[in-house]
């Protein structure tokens, strides 16, 4: 975004107060209220121009960096390899922080929050891969980047550790240096040439020098040089200063083109004039530049003849020919009788219709969407809904009702060796059970299974079954006894379902259970499992029913038989255990 000129000069006028109190009483003790104060501004102003101190502290921190960087390029000259220039650079912010306490501050607080510590990431990472990439072929930006995370932590916990007479200035610059140097790989015998020349400099000094040019930022003015990129322009220079917007540039030209604007690269590059002249952005380097003018071929936009669909025109400007513009259709739009029709944008007088089609059979028009027909034909079933005899895919609903391949499973009774299964009809299609072959009533597939039949060979209660374990649809119900204690029964379960009170008698003489005629008639022809559960173990029994007669009557002499035969020896009986695995 560009800054109004008023703005940028409010803008400088801040930065040059923050400087100057930042040194004189510290980055924390200093307050935005009289940062707003001495700067003749109001505290609303700072914050739509800086919104927070911190904002202050990443832009001095690019211009501190650049000195630094600018001083250390100096100093190590250019004969010299990349690394020595690193040297001298972290040898001045360490110096730096000796030589004043709030500057120490500043540093401190740089290396720490964390949009500015995330400046100096990645400020330094590209000089790092530039200087040490030969030592790491291999290494991305990437790598670089996390190596300064590193090395950024070891030069922050340096400047907090302050010199004493233990730990004086030379030896915190050389055991730094010496650490950061053996993580970027460079050699025992380089690593002493880069530590004599840091020992020959009068780093002292340099640090002075770099802290004074802080002190007195104001905005450098800086020489900038407009190269015309194949043009004339006049005049060829201008001067900029640092962080103020450039002023208005001149307008090259160049016959057969069209200026675009000042760059600084020759193609593509960041925009600082528009076509012009005027400036786009703030002088944001910290050296002299040039800037090129970057051009396009005239686009007749300035010409008074002007084409049309059909004829060609010739340029006011540069003489050139316009050619004819051609028809801009509009869109289609469905008509009547399956046709469409479209209309030039530029003379509606010109007008296209054709036929509708549907190519693809997707029931639409291939060109303005309008629906031809619509999905027909198929059958749905269970497990997928009917396909369209016209285009091929499905549409509608699944038919719940309608089973493509409904099996019948048989009634299968269980024994000690293998589950059984009550009757009921399975879809293949859709994976559902069902009580009957018209598949009304659903059911899991778990409601059909009957326990294994309990193993005789066991050491806990026993059940025996008191008459015939053989329901044939009388009045007379079936009696079954465990040989557990009464006071342990917990419940009854036919075919794993547990049984209302309702439906069953149990009295003493071990556990007998009656179960009433009235339940048994609701039971399907077949054979069942009834369980009587106790805490010292459940006991489990087979018996079958077969619903043959065909008027039951509504009361149950069995009642009066179960109290009988309840005092009837057991002598003779067949008792049947749950099997015990061997």
């Amino acid at each position: 975004m560009t800054l109004r000129k008023d703005t940028l000069e409010t803008k400088r006028r801040i930065l040059s107060v923050c400087v100057r109190l930042f040194l004189q009483q510290g980055y924390h003790a200093t307050s935005i209220s009289q940062i707003a104060a001495e700067a003749g501004i109001s505290v609303s102003t700072f914050q739509n121009i800086f919104r927070t101190k911190d904002a202050v502290l990443h832009e001095l921190i690019g211009f501190m960096f650049s000195g630094q960087f600018s001083a250390a390029r100096d100093m190590a000259g250019p004969a010299l390899p990349p690394v020595y220039a690193y040297a001298v650079e972290t040898a001045i912010q360490l110096t730096l922080t000796e030589l004043n306490e709030n500057l120490r501050e500043i540093y401190i607080e740089a290396y720490s929050l964390p949009d500015t510590s995330e400046y100096i990431y990645l400020h330094t990472t590209a000089a790092l891969k530039q200087i040490f990439g030969a030592n790491f072929p291999d290494y991305s930006d990437s790598d670089f980047y996390e190596m300064e995370i590193g090395t950024a932590g070891l030069m922050r916990s340096y400047m907090v550790r302050k010199c004493d007479i233990h730990f004086p200035l030379e030896r915190k610059l050389s055991r730094f240096l010496t650490a950061s140097m053996r993580v970027y790989r460079v050699s025992e015998e380089e690593q002493a040439k880069v530590l004599a020349l840091i020992q020959s400099l009068d780093i002292k000094a340099i640090a002075t020098e770099v802290m004074t040019l802080t002190a007195h930022w104001t905005g450098n003015t800086y020489t900038v040089t407009l190269d015309p990129n194949g043009g004339t322009v006049n005049p060829a220079t201008i001067t900029a200063t640092y962080g103020a917007a450039l002023p208005t540039m001149p307008v090259p030209v160049y016959p057969g083109y069209a200026f675009t604007g000042w760059y600084d690269t020759q193609t593509g590059g960041r925009c600082y004039g528009d076509k012009t002249g005027a400036s786009t952005s703030s002088y944001d380097k910290t050296e002299n530049c040039t800037l090129y003018a970057q051009w396009m071929s005239c686009d007749h936009s300035g010409s008074r003849a002007k084409p049309t669909c059909t004829a060609d025109a010739t340029c006011t400007v540069c003489g050139g020919t316009i050619e004819k513009l051609g028809h801009d259709w509009g869109d289609w739009t469905p008509g009547s009788n399956k046709t469409h029709t479209r209309t030039c944008k530029k003379d509606s007088t010109h007008t296209e219709t054709k036929n509708c089609a549907d190519d693809n059979k997707d029931h639409v028009c291939d060109t303005c969407g309008a629906t031809l027909t619509q999905h027909s034909g198929g059958t749905a079933s269970c497990t997928a809904p009917a396909t369209c005899g016209y285009c091929g895919k499905p549409y509608g609903e699944k038919n719940p009702a309608n089973h493509s391949d409904l099996k019948h499973v048989p009634a299968k009774a269980a024994t000690t060796q293998a589950e059984g299964n009550s009757e009921y009809w399975l879809c293949s299609g859709c994976g559902k059970c069902y009580k009957d072959a018209a598949a009304a009533t659903e059911i899991a597939l778990s409601d059909t299974v009957i326990a294994k039949r309990i193993p005789r060979r066991y050491s806990g209660p026993t059940i025996t079954v008191m008459g015939a374990a053989y329901y044939d649809g009388g009045n007379v119900g079936l009696t079954f006894v465990s040989s557990a204690d009464f006071d342990t029964f917990t419940g009854v379960q036919v075919d794993g379902k547990t049984l209302a009170a309702k439906n069953y008698i149990a009295e003493r003489g071990s556990i007998e259970v009656y179960l009433k005629a009235v339940y048994l008639r609701t039971l399907k022809n077949g054979s069942h499992t009834v369980t009587i559960q106790s805490t010292a173990g459940d006991v489990s029994a087979v018996f079958t029913v077969e619903n043959s007669k065909t008027s039951p009557g509504t009361s149950d002499p069995g009642v009066a038989v179960y109290a009988l035969s309840s005092m009837l020896s057991l002598a003779g009986l067949a008792a049947l255990r749950r099997r015990k695995e061997d």
